[in-house]
């Protein structure tokens, strides 16, 4: 199980619920095309790669400026650089890592007291609900009592009873951070001055912390108006803030408005002066008005982005929370004065209009800046083949004209090869560009186009296999695919092919492959494929193994045998297996050898994965039942091109719910004999159903009709091992028991019989 959390809104105050849990397995899907950057330094480094509109608001926001300028500066690229967890973090109670301020305030205390203070809890729960809690004391408290008690001890050195008194308050103010806690002692009429100021202002902290809206207002609007106050100004700010807070949590999963109106009124003569807290009013400020004006908020923060500044990552955070917010649909005119929020609501047809494209071109037409164009592109449609003329030439023209070190350019180049496709040369433009092109997540997006169009067989092949960008670990967190090594524990590594699975960056099909593959060619036309040994060696095994497969499973020995050398060359163990098949003398003895082949080895399948090769390799036995094929033969029909390993845990023969996605369109080389051959082959395979089933359907056969051939105790202990092992076991529990009896009736003393005494139990 893993924890993982989202972070909501701005970062003055965080109120997140408890992260959701989920339980595995979990199955790796390899991503060959990222719909996000690769990483934000890329992009903000001037690669790109291809803009896509699946990015997430704030990566839309950076891809504006790397595509429009002005370049980032060094210390806007370190700011979103992934952070590093520090390797010798404390960790609290509550089991997360404190802050530095959190540990400022303790080594500074520990210093003065010469004691160890207990833990400081800083999160409190959200009022009137069970699973929320907020951070209640956050790090500028910490790192504003350290420094103070530094300043006190040097100020007041000879008043060391005194400093004293004001540690004691402000451990009374921390001890209210995750629940009510004690409020500081009022001082003695004899306290010096100082101390008296500070404990009004420790005062009113300890009830701003316990939610106690009404004194803790009272007290800061008080000190604010005192003059003689170190903390007159501060106090001003934390006027605000207990309105804000207030309005946060006053009201269960709702914002009081009005409260944050008073906040606003309150923080914008801080704001606009220049004292210690303007920044801090500034930053305030800004998170009232994404609540009460996200359109006016967002067309602020669009500017603000689109020049360098220092307070970039602040302002993507707020950005993402405007644009999310259901309240700017209601003016989106003011949103859009920034041409960086009209970007990228434009280009992620999110501007309320149907007519997203016009508008793009126009304000390409209006600016001729890259941006524009780039969004122009990936919003114009691809026209019928009879009208090219469709196309605006003018934007034809200025996307072939695009230099190569344009940022814009691998997006520009992408579209205008996706609006040429099937159009002459451009399979020869294609392959001309992909040496140029980086990037595997890029590289793959252009190959697929070309793929997709490819004009012959050839061509096909050519483009089927390719390096994964990432994989998804299945819970959607994506792991880069140099690192992706699967370990299972207390396993020697599985092998396909002789190598281990999943090698970091060897080339696999992707799911528009993998749907040609198995869906689109017959199989005639994929033994060929076999024959030309044009790919890497685990695909090539993998292909020639389903292709053997299907050509059992079809009743076509003369393609299977044509195939026993792309086999044995993979894996020398199918030698003794397969020569069994080709040299079998009658029809009745190829099926047997044919059955005891299929049930040897449970990567066995009819068909190629897309993606990760069979996580358990060749010869292992997944625990998950990723074992031979189900009814589906691998193809997930919730899915577009769900052929995944994965599928075969999933069952195989559950109703979808829901209109079943539309498969990609077959390529153009495909020709209508070799789709009509296919579909019948498709359809025959789809009768066999689980190979458990089949299993045990064709080995009963087979020990009814040749009781005395000793092949039969075999074929019935193999086919009741798959039944134990295999996908949909429950609906196969009348015809396993039928095996099991059979077996144990006639073949008590044979190794099979010994190995499974029981129905259900003993091992694999």
């Amino acid at each position: 199980m893993r924890r993982r959390g989202v972070a909501l809104g701005a970062a003055f105050l965080a109120m997140a619920a408890l992260p959701g849990q989920s339980c595995g397995p979990f199955f790796p899907e390899a991503i060959f095309v990222l719909r996000q950057p690769e990483s934000r330094v890329a992009l903000m480094s001037g690669k790109p790669g291809i803009v896509w509109p699946d990015f997430n608001d704030a990566d839309m926001a950076l891809a504006y400026r790397a595509l429009q300028g002005p370049s980032f500066t060094p210390a806007e690229i370190d700011g979103e650089r992934p952070p590093q967890a520090p390797a010798d973090a404390v960790v609290q109670a509550s089991g997360e890592v404190p802050t530095s301020a959190l540990a400022q305030w303790v080594e500074t205390r520990k210093a003065f007291t010469g004691q160890e203070g207990g833990p400081i809890p800083t999160d409190a729960s959200v009022p009137g609900q069970q699973w929320q809690s907020f951070g209640n004391c956050l790090a500028d408290a910490f790192a504003t009592a350290a420094k103070t008690l530094e300043s006190r001890e040097r100020d007041h050195a000879l008043a060391k009873p005194a400093v004293a008194e004001w540690v004691r308050g402000q451990d009374a103010v921390f001890s209210n951070c995750a629940d009510a806690g004690e409020l500081p002692a009022e001082p003695e009429a004899s306290s010096p001055e100082w101390l008296r100021r500070d404990r009004a202002y420790q005062l009113a902290a300890a009830h701003f912390y316990r939610m106690e809206w009404q004194p803790a207002q009272a007290e800061f609007a008080a000190i604010a108006a005192d003059p003689q106050s170190s903390w007159r100004e501060l106090g001003s700010y934390m006027v605000a803030r207990t309105l804000i807070r207030q309005a946060m949590l006053a009201k269960p999963d709702s914002v009081d408005q009005d409260l944050l109106r008073q906040a606003e009124t309150q923080l914008q003569a801080s704001a606009r002066g220049t004292g210690r807290y303007a920044g801090a009013a500034l930053a305030m400020l800004n998170f009232v008005q994404l609540r009460i004006a996200p359109a006016t908020a967002a067309a602020r923060l669009g500017d603000s982005i689109a020049k360098p500044g220092s307070h970039l990552h602040q302002d993507l955070i707020d950005l993402r929370y405007a644009l999310g917010s259901p309240a700017l649909r209601d003016d989106l005119a003011v949103a859009r004065r920034s041409d960086l929020v009209d970007w990228v609501l434009t280009t992620k047809s999110n501007l309320g209009r149907e007519d997203a494209a016009a508008h793009a071109l126009a304000r390409w037409r209006a600016t001729r800046s890259a941006a524009w164009l780039a969004s122009a592109m990936t919003l114009a449609q691809k026209p019928p083949a009879d009208k090219a003329a469709d196309l605006p030439t003018d934007l034809m023209a200025a996307a072939a004209a695009l230099p190569m070190n344009s940022p814009a350019w691998a997006t520009v180049a992408y579209h205008r090869l996706r609006l040429a496709q099937a159009r002459p040369g451009f399979e020869a433009e294609v392959a001309a560009l992909l040496p140029k092109v980086d990037g595997i997540s890029t590289r793959n997006a252009f190959q697929e186009l070309a793929q997709a169009g490819a004009p012959s067989l050839d061509a096909f092949v050519q483009t089927a296999a390719m390096e994964p960008a990432a994989y998804d670990d299945g819970e959607g967190d994506l792991t880069s695919a140099a690192s992706f090594v699967p370990t299972p524990t207390g396993q020697t590594t599985p092998t396909m092919a002789g190598l281990p699975v999943d090698l970091p960056g060897a080339k696999r099909f992707n799911p528009d492959s993998a749907v040609v593959l198995n869906e689109r060619l017959p199989l005639d036309t994929l033994a060929a494929i076999v024959q030309r040994r044009a790919f890497p060696r685990q695909l090539q095994f993998e292909l020639a193994m389903a292709v053997w497969t299907r050509a059992v499973l079809l009743g076509r020995p003369d393609v299977a045998r044509a195939l026993t050398a792309a086999m044995v060359e993979g894996e020398p163990g199918w030698k003794p297996w397969l020569l069994a098949y080709d040299n079998a003398t009658t029809a009745a003895d190829r099926r047997a050898a044919a059955l005891l082949a299929l049930m040897r080895f449970p990567s066995v399948r009819p068909y190629v994965n897309a993606g990760p090769i069979r996580a358990m390799g060749f010869a292992g036995y997944d625990s998950y039942r990723d074992n031979w094929w189900c009814a589906g033969m691998g193809h997930d029909p919730s899915q577009r091109n769900g052929y995944s390993g994965a599928y075969n845990f999933q069952g195989g023969s559950q109703p979808v719910a829901g209109p079943v996605p539309a498969p990609p369109p077959a390529p153009p080389f495909v020709t209508a004999q070799m789709a009509a051959r296919a579909a019948s082959e498709s359809a025959a395979l789809a009768k066999i159903g689980d190979a458990p089933r089949y299993f045990g359907e064709q080995a009963l056969a087979w020990a009814k009709a040749h009781p005395g051939d000793p092949r039969s105790a075999e074929l019935l202990g193999f086919a009741y091992r798959a039944m134990r092992n295999g996908c949909n076991l429950e609906e196969s529990a009348a015809l396993k028991r039928e095996v099991f009896d059979l077996l144990h009736a006639r073949y008590a003393q044979s190794e099979w019989a010994r190995r499974y005494k029981t129905l259900g139990g003993d091992g694999n």
